[in-house]
């Protein structure tokens, strides 16, 4: 934190790009949190749905938006218990899962995309037109706008939110 440690505030590997809130968020707590050039949630933890009320929301229909809630699931038990609890501080500091609650709107267009667009349906279209879809992979990214893969996942706002809930639709 900057006021026990002020000649780390100008440093380059102390300088992460972040938006506003979690800037603010992450304050003068002296709290490990995952650092994004070194650690990451990856795979190990996954943000899902958890019904509250009913499953209509799996189809997308936005009057179910009470239906459920979004949480973070640690899915890896072999996690060392140091990055675990990185993840679990990143997830308390900066309020994630909070965050994630209030992007229900665009969960439930996740779940009506893939109700509409079914795996069939996109293969098709990769037969159709392989010239501009040489994978599913591709016909995904079409459908919800980004690039999902792992490696993209800082390249778009909700990236990772979008691959983890495309996961759990998909039974991945």
């Amino acid at each position: 934190n900057k006021s026990e440690y002020p000649y780390l505030a100008v440093s380059l590997m102390n300088l992460i790009p972040s938006c506003g809130l979690c800037n603010q968020s992450k304050q003068d707590k002296d709290t490990e949190v995952l650092y994004p050039y070194a650690d990451e949630m990856g795979l190990d933890a996954v943000f899902c749905t958890k019904p509250e009320t009913g499953l209509h929301y799996l189809t997308g229909n936005r009057n179910a938006i009470e239906e459920f809630s979004v949480a973070l699931d640690i899915v890896n038990g072999n996690l060392s218990q140091k990055l675990e609890q990185k993840i679990l501080h990143s997830d308390d500091v900066f309020n994630l899962t909070e965050l994630y609650n209030k992007h229900k709107e665009y969960i439930l267009y996740l779940f009506w995309k893939n109700y509409i667009f079914t795996d069939e349906y996109l293969q098709e279209l990769c037969r159709e037109f392989s010239d501009a879809f040489q994978s599913l992979e591709d016909a995904k990214s079409m459908m919800y706008l980004m690039d999902i893969a792992h490696e993209h996942w800082g390249k778009r706002s909700l990236g990772k939110l979008t691959h983890d809930i495309d996961m759990e639709i998909n039974g991945a």
